[in-house]
């Protein structure tokens, strides 16, 4: 198992801050992943995507952080 260090989980951390910002500022920029249940794909990074979903106006649900190392046909969302 490999461990993060310190500078990697704070560039990560930071990154995630970036991510939701723009996100709370503008739902609608990144793109649908599942149109049916308008759930919208961000990556964060190259081995991290954000799964989210607008509620309305005011709310938006963070559903997952996913990891793409991981087998896509376990993703339930």
């Amino acid at each position: 198992m490999i461990e993060w260090g310190d500078q990697v989980i704070n560039n990560f951390l930071q990154r995630v801050e970036e991510v939701l910002k723009k996100v709370k500022e503008n739902p609608q920029l990144y793109p649908i992943h599942r149109s049916k249940d308008k759930v919208h794909k961000c990556v964060v990074s190259k081995q991290i995507i954000l799964f989210y979903r607008i509620v309305d106006n005011q709310s938006i649900d963070l559903l997952t952080f996913w990891n793409t190392y991981q087998d896509p046909d376990k993703l339930k969302i």
